[in-house]
């Protein structure tokens, strides 16, 4: 089985992208893929919030994360596993006990099949007074009734995979304060700005 890393020394804070072959920094020791990207926002200088991993075209999604790691200095780390392997997830992820800043982060990667040509990405963010909404919680429910969920990230981003096309469906979004229209999609290719803005 093939284990690969990606790692970022003193991740500064915010939402940074990062392609896996290391020419936005970071250390690779995986083989490189230029069209696929990691993406986090670190939310303090303890805490990483909501991370994903894409790729354009969605084929070159050759890896799936295994685990996070969390690195606080003295403090050791604190290593959140996949299994099944991930492409994001939510969060928050801290320094052990949230004493130290983060020194680094780790993506720990293994080999995956690619998806499905006949399954894509549907992502998009969920948007109230111009600013986005965290944990809101987004479903998609498809003809046959079979419903999905998400929690949006800290900055409302949310993100599906391996959505089938030729399908119809029903996207609802739902956060206390706020309502959203829900609205019926048809889905053949893949959408990576799929937002929905609270109704006055």
């Amino acid at each position: 089985m093939d284990a690969w890393e990606f790692k970022v020394d003193s991740p500064p804070n915010g939402v940074n992208t990062y392609r896996l072959d290391g020419s936005d920094g970071g250390t690779v020791t995986m083989p490189p893929n230029a069209n696929m990207t990691v993406t986090y926002d670190r939310i303090s200088s303890t805490t990483l919030g909501s991370w994903f991993i894409s790729a354009s075209p969605l084929s070159a999604l050759d890896r799936r994360v295994s685990a996070v790691i969390i690195k606080g200095g003295s403090s050791g780390k604190n290593v959140y596993p996949y299994n099944p392997l991930a492409t994001f997830d939510n969060g928050p992820f801290t320094t052990p006990g949230a004493t130290q800043a983060i020194s680094h982060i780790s993506f720990c990667f293994e080999r995956s099949l690619a998806p499905s040509a006949a399954t894509v990405s549907v992502m998009g963010r969920v948007i109230a007074n111009g600013q986005g909404v965290s944990r809101a919680r987004v479903n998609i429910v498809d003809e046959n009734g079979q419903t999905r969920s998400v929690v949006t990230s800290s900055f409302g981003y949310y993100r599906f995979e391996e959505v089938e096309v030729g399908q119809t469906y029903v996207i609802s979004v739902f956060s206390k304060g706020y309502q959203f229209t829900s609205r019926l999609i048809s889905i053949n290719d893949e959408l990576t700005d799929l937002d929905f803005i609270a109704d006055e």
